[in-house]
């Protein structure tokens, strides 16, 4: 499955993003095993996710399936 996730609100200062070079959307792309065992925690798990690859924390995303 594939998720468009955007309007990332990252855990920074505005003026900050930027310059981190922290993005506002990615895609992500789960599969069907990942997908059945995450469905009940989407949110965090894309939170942590996110905060993995990046570094920080967030304060919040919108996403839809693509």
């Amino acid at each position: 499955m594939t998720f468009f996730i955007y309007n990332i609100n990252w855990d920074v200062l505005e003026s900050e993003k930027e310059i981190l070079g922290l993005p506002i959307e990615v895609t992500i792309n789960l599969s069907e095993n990942t997908w059945d065992m995450i469905k009940c925690d989407f949110d965090d798990y894309i939170a942590d996710y996110l905060s993995d690859q990046y570094g920080y924390c967030l304060l919040g995303f919108d996403y839809e399936t693509i």
